[in-house]
């Protein structure tokens, strides 16, 4: 049984629990000694939408709902309003997406220029890295 998350209807949470078939390689030679079933796709008026994806524990929908939010709000933030949306995560569920996003091409400056200061006096403290090599903008 493969349970997996999808967004909240009416405020109340709905999984799609699937029965897949676990099988057993009996080739002494292959490296993967189980393999599961794969949930194939479902279709809809017109389109073909995945009804899962590996190794995934959240509907595409949903999936897709989080990561929006991360790009926005990462964290708590993004967990607060997730909820307002009827939708619970967990902010640090809300944050790994942001590590999935892949980096600008941009150049690495040769010279850095780092400075910090405090925002409340002995409560608040932050830090500016800023691009100190004149070549790199």
């Amino acid at each position: 049984m493969r349970c997996v998350a999808d967004e909240e209807i009416g405020g109340r949470p709905v999984a799609i629990v699937v029965s897949v078939c676990r099988l057993y390689c009996e080739n002494t030679a292959c490296s993967r000694t189980t393999f599961v079933e794969q949930v194939e796709q479902v279709e809809q008026t017109e389109q073909v939408e995945e009804l899962t994806e590996p190794y995934q524990r959240r509907a595409p929908a949903l999936r897709r709902l989080v990561e929006a939010v991360t790009v926005v709000l990462a964290g708590s933030p993004g967990a607060r309003l997730l909820t307002v949306l009827h939708q619970r995560v967990s902010p640090t569920s809300v944050s790994n997406p942001l590590m999935l996003i892949p980096l600008s091409n941009r150049p690495t400056p040769a010279i850095a220029g780092i400075d910090e200061f405090t925002l409340l006096k002995d409560h608040r403290y932050a830090t500016i890295i800023a691009c100190g090599d004149r070549r790199a903008r």
